[in-house]
């Protein structure tokens, strides 16, 4: 008996806390909620130097600092090359989080977000200072990545790149600056 009131005790506990949070939740969309477009897509060549691939970039929640995002390259054939989904949080730098209010933040992203498939995302792999591998597991990738003159990378997330290995057909994940970024600051 007392474990039966104990489970309903832990449930309603539960129960509580559920509507608290969605209160909560209720209460802080209010100032995020806008009229706007919560997809973005773009044409770019990336995985063949012929045919442009379908890159769409899609925003999913209501509250935009909870919210996640969905990352999705289908091929010219159709094939889709990548769906990675990622919360918010990730677009931001850590000096980011730290300085910046509730309202730049959401501003921040929405800048960020809408400028996902800008074509000064999108270079040619030899024009990047590669920092390193992200899963050690795709070290063939990388080096097929990068012995392909015809390589595009492509700036998804901060200072976070993906290419296309053509030889094993795999999104390649990887860390890099550009060459001109460095040039800038004297670094090279």
């Amino acid at each position: 008996m007392q474990l039966i009131v104990s489970r309903m005790l832990y449930r309603l506990s539960f129960l509580y806390l559920t509507i608290l949070l969605g209160l909560a939740q209720c209460a802080s969309n209010e100032g995020d909620k806008r009229d706007r477009t919560t997809i973005i897509e773009s044409d770019h060549f990336f995985s063949d130097p012929l045919r442009k691939d379908h890159f769409v970039q899609e925003f999913l929640g209501g509250d935009v600092l909870l919210g996640m995002t969905r990352l999705r390259i289908i091929s010219a054939d159709g094939d889709t090359l990548m769906d990675n989904s990622s919360y918010v949080s990730n677009y931001f730098w850590k000096v980011e989080n730290h300085y910046l209010d509730e309202d730049a933040k959401v501003d921040r992203f929405w800048y960020l977000f809408d400028r996902s498939f800008n074509d000064k995302k999108f270079v040619p792999i030899a024009d990047l200072f590669l920092t390193g591998l992200n899963y050690s597991s795709e070290e063939q990738n990388f080096q097929d990545m990068i012995n392909d003159s015809s390589s595009i990378g492509y700036s998804f997330q901060q200072d976070y790149w993906i290419s296309f290995s053509k030889k094993y057909k795999k999104i390649v994940v990887f860390r890099a600056v550009k060459k001109d970024v460095l040039k800038k600051y004297g670094i090279e």
